[in-house]
């Protein structure tokens, strides 16, 4: 096991002229590109990348996000795979932060051209290589384990979070997590057949909670289909959390024997994307009690 993942592989990727980053096209297929070097980095965690707004790798991303970069130390055959998220960035901000002299030559209009913009990935997890041997490795510093009743203290934080709040709004009161329609996905969590969970930790602190329960609420579908509910931190998102949890999570009840599970999400929230990605589809819409309209989606875990 290596001792220093972010000083080893930090010093591999530090000394490469080329990196080659992976997206995924409209059909499903991997498609491989050769790039220059990232042109910030943070640990092993996150890089930044400069290429053109009207490329083909940027209308994948935005398409699917997810993603991998490769970098190969060609004279001792070692290398290393990071598999995440990429966020395609357009914001001043951003496109100051890693614009160099000379770029130019590359994006005639400055640093406010538009088809000048930012790729930024997000570690999850990675694979390294030397020496014959394969090692895997958390890249993002995540631990996904299952939840108990030890979690239910920070449950209702969660639940909070997880209300979507569109862009412009205002959100609703904390004491809104009282309603019964909404209370009902954590009153006496972990006391009912279905109640299943998993939780994201960062440096022991939870980031992210996943969990699913068969109750008549939004997402019901029938007595013996869990509905799941998902959080992450505001700070977190973005970064493949969501992704890992819910992976882990249908593992846990494809054990358990169930057959599909079902969620239920407002039609204007950009998680549907995710969802499906992840194989959920649209079965019904449903109006919610605060005039929304709601998608059923429903996975199959066979």
């Amino acid at each position: 096991m290596m001792r220093n993942p972010e000083q080893i592989i930090g010093n591999l990727i530090d000394k490469q002229g080329v990196v080659f980053i992976g997206s995924i096209d409209e059909n499903g297929f991997p498609n491989m590109k050769a790039m220059l070097p990232p042109r910030k980095r943070e640990g092993i965690n996150t890089f930044w990348f400069t290429t053109n707004t009207s490329s083909m790798r940027v209308t994948q991303y935005r398409e699917n996000p997810n993603a991998c970069i490769y970098f190969m130390d060609k004279r001792f055959f070692h290398g290393v795979m990071l598999k995440g998220i990429m966020h395609v960035l357009e914001d001043a901000k951003s496109k100051e932060m890693i614009w160099q002299d000379g770029d130019t030559m590359y994006y005639p209009g400055g640093v406010t051209d538009p088809d000048y913009c930012v790729l930024m990935f997000s570690a999850i997890s990675g694979r390294y290589y030397a020496n014959f041997k394969s090692e895997d490795f958390d890249a993002a510093g995540t631990i996904i384990g299952e939840m108990n009743s030890h979690y239910n203290t920070y449950i209702a934080d969660f639940l909070y979070n997880a209300i979507f709040v569109p862009p412009g709004m205002e959100p609703p009161p904390r004491d809104v997590i009282s309603k019964p329609e909404i209370s009902i996905y954590i009153d006496d969590l972990f006391s009912k057949k279905g109640d299943i969970g998993v939780v994201a930790e960062r440096e022991c602190f939870p980031v992210g909670m996943a969990w699913t329960r068969i109750i008549p609420a939004y997402g019901h579908v029938d007595d013996e289909t869990p509905e799941l509910a998902i959080s992450v931190l505001p700070e977190h998102r973005g970064q493949g959390v969501g992704t890992q949890m819910m992976e882990h999570l249908f593992e846990l009840l494809r054990k358990e024997g169930y057959k599909q599970t079902s969620l239920s999400v407002q039609k204007d929230n950009p998680a549907v994307r995710l969802y499906q990605r992840l194989g959920y589809e649209i079965i019904d819409e449903r109006p919610d009690n605060a005039g929304h309209t709601d998608y059923l989606m429903i996975k199959e875990l066979l």
